[in-house]
């Protein structure tokens, strides 16, 4: 009876070495997946840091264009007179 029992205990131990063997390779599977991903979010968040240093910068320049564009429009507009009351075409005036 106790041989019994010891073989069982045997067994029963021989399945849990072999069942944690194989949770560990899974494990470990697992985890070089993970590493895997982590490295790939890193490489993603200093891309999108990299992109919205970018887009600021455009959006400056942007901004910059647009008051230079307004102030070119704004020249322009000086530069037009409007006379009303004269008429249009060459006329020659005698002196």
């Amino acid at each position: 009876m106790e041989d019994n029992m010891m073989i069982t205990i045997k067994r029963f131990e021989d399945i849990l070495k072999t069942e944690l063997a194989a949770m560990r390779s899974e494990f470990s599977f697992h985890m070089t997946t993970v590493q895997n991903m982590c490295s790939k979010v890193d490489f993603l968040i200093r891309e999108q840091r990299e992109q919205k240093k970018v887009i600021n910068e455009h959006t400056g320049r942007l901004d910059a264009l647009e008051q230079q564009v307004i102030d070119l429009q704004d020249r322009s507009r000086r530069s037009n007179l409007r006379l009303l009351g004269l008429p249009e075409g060459v006329t020659r005036l005698a002196f």
